[in-house]
Parts: C-alpha cells; sequence; structure tokens
C-alpha cells in the first residue's frame, strides 16, 4: 500500500498545475485559486475542536487568510472552487475522526514538504512559514497508523482532480486575458 500511495503522490506531482507551481509559473490568479481551495479542506480539520492540542503552529488558518487577502486584493476574477473539492469537502465531512486523520496527515505534510514554494508563489507565501517545523512534523508523525493507506489515495485522487481542474480555469483564464 505505500507504494501505492507513493505513485499517487508522484501522479499529483507531475500534474501540469503543480508543475507550474513548483517552477513559480502561477499567475497571481492561479495561486489564489488554489489557496481558496486549500482552504476550504483545511476548514475541515481546523474546525475540530482539540485536534492539534498544543501543536497550534500547525494550523494555517490566520496564515492561508492573509495570503487570500493580499492577492484578492489584486486580482478580481471571480475566485473558483472546483468541483473536485467541493465533492471532497462534502465527502471528508462524513469521515470518522480515525478515517479523518488520515486526509489531515497528506494536506499539512503536503504544506511541509514543499515548504520550498513559498520561494516560488506569488505573494508572500505565509501558507509555508512555520515556528517550530520541527513540533509540527513530530505532531504529525504521531498521528500515522500501519492500517493507513486506503484514505490517503482517496486525499491523492482528490487533489490531482483539483490540480487538473485549476488548470483548466487557469487556461480559460489565459486564454480570455492575454495571459494576465
Amino acid at each position: 500500500m505505500q507504494q501505492e500511495v507513493l505513485d499517487k503522490k508522484s501522479e499529483m506531482e507531475q500534474t501540469i498545475f503543480f508543475q507550474r507551481m513548483q517552477n513559480g509559473e502561477l499567475t497571481k490568479r492561479d495561486y489564489l485559486h488554489y489557496l481558496k481551495n486549500l482552504e476550504r479542506v483545511l476548514s475541515v480539520f481546523e474546525s475540530r475542536p482539540n485536534w492539534f492540542g498544543i501543536n497550534q503552529d500547525i494550523i494555517r488558518r490566520k496564515r492561508i487568510t492573509v495570503d487570500i487577502l493580499e492577492l484578492a486584493s489584486e486580482v478580481t476574477d471571480p475566485i473558483h472552487v472546483t468541483n473536485a473539492i467541493q465533492e471532497y469537502q462534502f465527502e471528508i465531512m462524513k469521515l470518522s475522526d480515525d478515517k479523518l486523520y488520515e486526509h489531515l496527515y497528506i494536506h499539512y505534510q503536503n504544506i511541509i514538504d514543499y515548504k520550498n514554494f513559498k520561494e516560488n508563489v506569488p505573494g508572500v507565501g505565509r501558507l509555508y512559514d512555520f515556528d517550530n517545523i520541527t513540533q509540527s512534523q513530530s505532531f504529525l508523525n504521531s498521528l500515522v497508523k500501519e492500517s493507513w493507506g486506503d484514505e490517503s489515495l482517496k486525499a491523492f485522487d482528490y487533489l490531482i482532480k483539483m490540480f487538473k481542474e485549476l488548470q483548466l480555469v487557469s487556461d480559460w483564464a489565459a486564454s480570455r486575458n492575454n495571459g494576465q
């Protein structure tokens, strides 16, 4: 199962939108759309009382909000929340805590894994700032169970769909606005 999860993560990393984000090629509009989609997912985890205990540094709500506000002041286009994320948010809200922790791990571990994106995204990139990344990583590692895998695959499937939809939105917007 572990190899299947790694393969799904690799598939996500090969999407055009993800590659553009990694290479610093997203417009402010594109990155704002990504943040708004991610915010929808993270809100499911961060609305759970006492889920993070003393590990408050891992919570991204304030940081992602500041990033969104910074970009929203410069982007006038309507924000697109993908069908994939709308469906995903509905699905994960129905999960038991044990299964939901697996999704939490995937998303927050991704933020840590891709913290170097801070240098490549439009704006300040506060999403990737951690006051104590070691503590955040330890918290995530404490959640991991050997039986995990199925929910991780689902999380990556939705992320792949989201990145593909975001690329379609980006292509459409670029064709309307001559790439600006």
